[in-house]
């Protein structure tokens, strides 16, 4: 090895071999660099990307497990899951390509959906407490 023979004193006739092979050594090491450097933000996305798609199955998992009967309005721990989900997708989804006004409407869209969610829930509750009283109600008469 040329490097080695000049760095151990064992051949200077080499010293020109040596110096093209670390002009060489120099132009692969930046090029590594280089090919590195641009493939980064693409790392960087796909870690991204991989980390929600975590959270999103965390969050229906999650959801699956405190899944309520058919026609139940959720409580309130499955409508924090939702705000908590939604949220977190507004903050994380692409950060790269933050614009400023879609990220205020989708903000107010947001908002709207939560409390569209929560007057449902509402009026579903208010809506079975009828139902139930008018089942006790034709109990009673029978």
């Amino acid at each position: 090895m040329p490097l080695a023979s000049l760095a151990l004193g064992l051949d200077p006739g080499w010293a020109a071999v040596a110096g093209a092979d670390a002009v060489l050594l120099a132009v692969l090491a930046g090029t590594a660099a280089g090919a590195l450097a641009s493939r980064l933000p693409l790392i960087a996305r796909n870690r991204h990307a991989a980390q929600q798609a975590a959270a999103e199955r965390k969050f229906h998992r999650q959801y699956d497990q405190r899944q309520t009967a058919h026609g139940e309005p959720p409580d309130e721990h499955t409508l924090w899951l939702w705000k908590d989900c939604d949220w977190r997708k507004w903050e994380q989804e692409e950060p790269w390509a933050w614009s400023p006004m879609q990220r205020k409407s989708w903000a107010e869209a947001l908002f709207r959906q939560q409390a569209q969610r929560q007057v449902d829930r509402l009026a579903a509750t208010r809506q079975q407490q009828k139902k139930s009283q008018q089942r006790e109600e034709d109990e009673v008469r029978e």
